[in-house]
């Protein structure tokens, strides 16, 4: 939800990158999870803006952005977009995991 709200109010992009990078620093709890968490919510967030900003004003943007990359359809578009937005999100988020896995205190083992 925030990253809806900063991506709306905010002409910045990263932001798809770094909350999932600052959840996954206070909240990860696998890398696993961290990834997937993170991967799902930049995903899901980048094709709702891709569908609403081409419903809305932009239908002149979305066939010069298929000419340019070659895709053949706006679904195919709107899926690949998806997807690398969702491995940008996702690899934030494990790298705020692994990040936060460094500074975390591991056990001493007691010498006999």
């Amino acid at each position: 939800m925030i990253m809806l709200i900063l991506h709306l109010l905010t002409p910045f992009w990263w932001w798809v990158m770094l909350i999932p990078f600052i959840n996954s620093v206070i909240r990860g709890a696998s890398a696993l999870r961290s990834f997937g968490s993170g991967f799902v919510s930049a995903g899901l967030l980048w094709t709702a803006m891709a569908l609403f900003l081409n419903i809305s004003f932009t239908r002149e943007v979305v066939p010069r952005v298929m000419a340019m990359t070659g895709a053949t359809s706006f679904w195919m578009l709107v899926l690949v977009t998806g997807i690398v937005a969702g491995l940008c999100g996702g690899f934030a988020s494990l790298c705020g995991f692994y990040l936060r896995d460094i500074f975390r205190k591991q056990p001493v083992p007691e010498v006999s």
